[in-house]
């Protein structure tokens, strides 16, 4: 399982891969999203979850860059939305007392916020990371379910079976490859 976990003095974020499996038919396609889990440790049992599309990590790589780079000092990552429920996902710089720092906050409208601090390095590593993510989350597995007293296979399942029963690895030869 991938993870990732940032910690500050207040709160903690922790990243996972997470599958998810949806039913389309006589198929099942197991696909990934990142499970984000923010964690006040100050204040006992407030917790913030929401999940991230291979795009919205990529989105956070790029917003990242743009507050890393002075740009801007506050980029909004995503807006979810489901029914009353409103989650947002921002990355922000801050300064006080001539420290910069910046801080990722996960919030939900009406409810809580936690917000987890960082420095320039950890930012960059966890953008970085959401990069590389985009492209290991696309993956997605499509399974064929069969139904009770269904006998009937496809035309190409059927060609795909007899030309694997057909052919040995040691019966080929170099020259019969075409290229």
């Amino acid at each position: 399982m991938i993870r990732y976990t940032l910690f500050s003095r207040s709160a903690m974020a922790r990243f996972s891969e997470r599958v998810r499996s949806r039913k389309v038919g006589n198929w099942i396609e197991r696909s990934k999203v990142l499970s984000m889990r923010f964690v006040s440790l100050r204040e006992k049992g407030k917790v913030v979850v929401a999940q991230m599309s291979p795009t919205e990590c990529y989105v956070f790589y790029l917003k990242a860059l743009k507050v890393l780079k002075g740009k801007s000092n506050s980029e909004e990552v995503f807006f979810h939305k489901v029914g009353d429920t409103v989650k947002r996902l921002f990355i922000e710089s801050w300064e006080r007392d001539g420290k910069k720092g910046y801080s990722i906050s996960l919030s939900v409208k009406g409810g809580s916020s936690v917000s987890v601090a960082c420095s320039k390095e950890e930012l960059l590593a966890l953008a970085e990371w959401m990069k590389e993510l985009n492209v290991l989350l696309r993956y997605a597995e499509l399974e064929r379910v069969e139904s009770e007293g269904e006998e009937e296979k496809g035309e190409v399942q059927e060609a795909v079976e007899a030309e694997g029963e057909n052919v040995d690895i040691e019966d080929l030869d170099i020259e019969d490859i075409e290229f």
